[in-house]
């Protein structure tokens, strides 16, 4: 599966344009399923951590792949210099060790941000994903994997995303996709890559 599978692993690809996952609002999208081909992120739990001020965050994150070896790059936590380059130097200092000796020019995630996460290989096209017992979810971020699929089994996905949210939940999506055609069922857009259940009553 790993030879088919888009192997990227800089540990922030693009920028989310979703400002009420970081600051006063983050306690609300403390539930993650990221459902990409890319490597997990490990931005969320460094945002849980700083909005609540602990190292110890009330919050459960699960990051899934389909590419079983990027899920065990993920869970390692060790990147180049050049894949954290994006991050801030107080960033870097707060949430990573510096690798020294023959570990020089590498970072490692620090224990207390890789405690928060929990790594699972899921399947979109597989019948159960496993994510009941987690739901409800505050936040599902399925980035630039939906391009890859026809418009049936997109609507089929969001028909399954939909009873995993709570009724305020987001849904966060790559900036090359977009849901409009499905808008009037399961989902309607509440920003830019951003949607909320057609039910939701919020704003």
């Amino acid at each position: 599966m790993s030879a088919v599978c888009i192997g990227a692993s800089f540990l922030v690809r693009e920028e989310i344009c979703a400002p009420p996952t970081c600051g006063r609002c983050a306690p609300r999208f403390m539930h993650e399923l990221d459902a990409t081909t890319s490597v997990a992120r490990w931005i969320a739990p460094d945002c849980a951590i700083e909005a609540f001020c602990s190292d110890t965050p009330p919050i459960r994150i699960i990051a899934s792949d389909l590419d079983t070896d990027a899920l065990a790059t993920a869970a390692r936590g060790v990147y180049t210099a050049e894949k954290v380059a994006s991050l801030t130097p107080q960033r870097l200092k707060r949430f990573f060790l510096k690798g020294t000796g023959d570990q020089a020019g590498f970072a490692r995630i620090r224990p207390q941000v890789q405690r928060l996460v929990e790594f699972r290989q899921v399947n979109l096209h597989e019948a159960g994903w496993g994510m009941e017992s987690a739901a409800p979810l505050a936040a599902i971020f399925c980035r630039n994997v939906m391009i890859y699929f026809n418009k049936d089994t997109q609507t089929k996905i969001l028909d399954r995303f939909a009873p995993l949210l709570r009724r305020d939940g987001l849904l966060f999506a790559g900036h090359s996709e977009n849901f409009f055609y499905n808008g009037r069922t399961t989902f309607r857009i509440r920003g830019k890559t951003v949607y909320e259940l057609a039910t939701s009553t919020h704003g």
